[in-house]
């Protein structure tokens, strides 16, 4: 579902005709996205044609260019529902109304394929799952010709990095690693196939049906290339991404009774990891097994149970991966910046979709939470405010009824709420 953040409530009298749209995902490819439909959405009123995440987009770009304000797509939905698809869209629309056919429109539609390559993923619901949220500020000049973007993300899911559930993948960069590993600019990476690699096994789903995960890398280094991004950064990428993959191979041997650990300078996958990264083995197995403990003007070296051992390995690992992305995120945005200072913007928010495991982590809390903020925000601009004013100037109408999630917010942030009693928990410390 797309809807503009400027004046939410307008239109509500003729759906067809409002700031929102309700799409239906198809699980297919439609002949209803190129250049020839874009073209024919633009310049034209949203009244004169029929619903389509283009004629959201041309109302946004219209008033943006009619009345001089900045203009914002909200795309939301749950899980599955196609909103990374048409957050695209919607950005394709920007790019070819606003520019042509310059480098700037290139670059901003190259930044896709290497944001999903490093942030999306297959999961249950989706072959391609966004597993972060992002916000695309599209920059015009006072002609509104596009002349750059900024990307701003949030809430990446770290802890797929080490654990994906049954029937699910790792994200799609590390399969498009693997699955180029005989290429010779690769084999200093000694990878395999992503079956041979824990991070990469364990939903049990190497391959999505229809995708060659080969030529889906030659798109992502394409992208890159077109970014602008030198060879050597690209080569840096790939060797922080395969050295994340040997980690998770690192073998972590109990000793004394549970109690101790140690890992062998010799393992293989422990010797490619520093290799790759620059390290040095010996220090690297010695620390990952002990752990220096302060107190006041003392410390001591304290031995740490296999189990705490294999914890510490996989919360480096998602700090590594977290702090890829970001650094990849600048690259894209210092190759986006526009060379002029921008006048106006159109920004495209493309949110999680709303979970439910069987198991959640603080993870999925934080993304529904997201969820529900904006789904409230949505209820407030679109019945509330609407319906309060229709009754205020007495006009005839009858009531919308809605589902007030307003009791969910409080019990999430409201006072000794959910996280009132978790930042609690956290002052408290652990208990023995």
């Amino acid at each position: 579902m797309g809807a503009g953040l400027e004046d939410l409530g307008a239109g509500l009298e003729d759906w067809g005709r409002g700031i929102v749209l309700v799409a239906i995902n198809p699980y297919e490819e439609l002949p209803i996205y190129g250049d020839d439909v874009i073209w024919a959405y633009s310049g034209h009123s949203r009244g004169d044609m029929d619903p389509h995440i283009y004629g959201v987009a041309e109302e946004a770009y219209r008033r943006m260019a009619r009345e001089g304000r900045d203009q914002s797509l909200v795309v939301s939905g749950e899980s599955g529902a196609g909103k990374t698809v048409s957050a695209k869209f919607a950005m394709r629309f920007f790019a070819t109304v606003g520019g042509g056919c310059g480098a700037v429109e290139s670059r901003v539609l190259a930044a896709g394929p290497v944001l999903e390559a490093l942030g999306n993923a297959k999961t249950t619901r989706n072959d391609n799952s966004s597993r972060f949220g992002k916000y695309v500020e599209l920059s015009f000049d006072r002609l509104q010709r596009l002349q750059g973007a900024r990307i701003t993300t949030f809430l990446l899911e770290k802890s797929r990095v080490v654990l994906q559930a049954e029937k699910e993948r790792n994200y799609h960069i590390f399969y498009q690693l693997c699955a180029c590993a005989h290429r010779p600019q690769f084999q200093s990476l000694a990878l395999e196939g992503s079956e041979g690699f824990f991070y990469t096994s364990q939903g049990g789903e190497a391959a999505i049906d229809g995708v060659d995960d080969g030529e889906e890398m030659e798109k992502t280094q394409n992208a890159l290339g077109t970014l602008g991004v030198p060879e050597a950064q690209q080569a840096a990428i790939f060797r922080l991404l395969a050295a994340i993959l040997h980690l998770g191979n690192v073998e972590v041997k109990a000793e004394r009774d549970g109690e101790a650990s140690s890992v062998s300078d010799d393992d293989p996958h422990l010797t490619h990891f520093c290799t790759l990264l620059t390290l040095d083995p010996p220090p690297v197995a010695h620390w990952l097994c002990h752990r220096r403990l302060r107190a006041a003007a003392e410390s001591c070296v304290t031995n740490m149970a296999a189990s705490q051992v294999l914890a510490a390995r996989d919360a480096l690992a998602k700090f590594l991966y977290a702090r890829l992305f970001l650094w990849v995120l600048e690259i894209l945005n210092g190759a986006l910046r526009g060379a002029e200072e921008r006048q106006r913007f159109i920004g495209v928010l493309d949110i999680y979709g709303f979970e439910t495991f069987a198991t959640n982590s603080f993870e999925q809390f934080c993304i529904n939470y997201a969820n529900e903020k904006l789904q409230q925000q949505f209820n407030v601009h679109v019945f509330k405010l609407e319906q309060e004013e229709y009754v205020k100037e007495g006009i005839p109408w009858s009531l919308i009824e809605f589902c007030d999630n307003q009791p969910c917010i409080d019990l999430i942030e409201g006072k000794l709420g959910i996280l009132d009693l978790l930042d609690e928990e956290c002052k408290v410390g652990r208990r023995s």
